[in-house]
């Protein structure tokens, strides 16, 4: 039984914030006094899995997988010696929920690591064990669509809407892939679902008012790009010196600076000068920021590697499917809107659409 003790709260929900901020060695250290304080956790080892992966460490994150599915089949065979209560029976509903999920994750690893054909296998497996279970379907598309099996990745990614129409990654997910098939019609459509599911989806906006400005619909595009704006002008300003705001983690910066860039290229079009010079100008300010973090040769190669990094798990560490842990420990997770890769998760200093959605379309450009 998972202890409710305010402690193991308290470490596990400041683990889970910090790996979502790229805060990864505080983060391990309070998984660890959390596993410390309850070794036998499974719950604990799966959290940890999930932001493990987060940081590309596949090998351990599988290692805690195993440890966590071990911990699970031990617990059934002393179950099923006892006898059974109301509250043994949640145990084992619990059990179950704790064991897809982490059967999940060790799909999520081969799709992490680019073995696409050993996804396939492991994803085509899960499905039939767990047919309602949407994310299963949407990543397998992910996984179907980087394999060039366009029809199968179409019917994945319906099946995953089907199975649960509040999945804004898979509308999302959908929407890219139908974009990338230049079928834009459809892709605002699932663009708009993710709005409508999160109006702080700034992804899905700045993709909309993308659409909308190459439609020479400038006046409606200006609409979405200001409220994006007026998000990431609330979350700089509270950056009070430049000290502080070059704390704010680099993939927050480049989508900032994005934003402003085509919310003043649209506010060109629509006779605003004024105000676009001045969106040019924090524009301008972040990409000074960004310069002097890489002005080496060396920090240009890390942050070249970093934004190449594929993770499909920051969008599973987002999304409702682990909310049962979440409810089960009483804790929440302050996580912002996905933005990224998992599964994961850096976007590259590019100021053209096609790239900016690459950076969240995993390997699309090679479909």
């Amino acid at each position: 039984v998972i202890s409710s003790s305010s402690s193991l709260q308290c470490y596990l929900q400041l683990a889970t914030l910090l790996a979502t901020q790229g805060k990864f060695v505080e983060s391990n250290q309070y998984f660890r006094a959390a596993l410390t304080m309850q070794p036998q956790n499974c719950d604990v080892y799966l959290l940890w899995s999930s932001t493990l992966l987060l940081n590309q460490q596949y090998d351990l994150a599988q290692r805690y997988l195993h440890e966590c599915l071990a911990l699970l089949s031990a617990r059934s065979r002393i179950s099923s010696t006892t006898t059974t209560t109301a509250t043994s029976k949640l145990e084992a509903a619990q059990s179950a929920l704790i064991k897809r999920d982490a059967t999940f994750l060790k799909c999520m690893i081969f799709l992490e690591r680019g073995e696409l054909k050993m996804a396939e296998l492991s994803f085509k497996q899960f499905i039939k064990l767990y047919p309602s279970f949407s994310d299963g379907h949407c990543y397998y598309a992910v996984c179907l669509a980087n394999l060039h099996k366009k029809d199968g990745a179409q019917r994945q990614w319906l099946e995953a809407i089907h199975c649960d129409a509040n999945n804004i990654e898979a509308h999302y997910y959908y929407g890219l892939w139908l974009l990338h098939h230049a079928d834009i019609s459809n892709s605002m459509q699932q663009f708009s679902e993710c709005i409508k599911l999160n109006d702080k989806h700034w992804t899905s906006r700045f993709l909309v008012a993308y659409i909308l400005s190459q439609r020479h619909s400038y006046k409606e595009a200006a609409k979405h790009y200001k409220k994006i704006c007026d998000a990431m002008d609330l979350e700089i300003g509270r950056y009070t010196t430049l000290d502080k705001f070059t704390s704010l983690n680099d993939e927050r910066k480049n989508q900032s600076m994005i934003y402003y860039k085509y919310y003043a290229d649209c506010l060109v079009q629509t006779g605003e000068k004024q105000e676009a010079v001045q969106k040019y100008h924090q524009c301008l300010k972040i990409l000074k920021v960004l310069k002097i973090k890489y002005s080496s040769l060396d920090c240009i190669k890390q942050y070249k590697q970093n934004a190449c990094a594929r993770c499909w798990c920051k969008h599973y560490l987002n999304n409702s499917s682990i909310l049962h842990l979440i409810e089960h420990h009483k804790f929440q997770l302050h996580m912002r809107p996905s933005s990224s890769s998992t599964t994961t998760t850096s976007t590259t200093t590019t100021t053209t659409q096609e790239q900016h959605a690459n950076s969240h379309s995993h390997s699309y450009a090679r479909m």
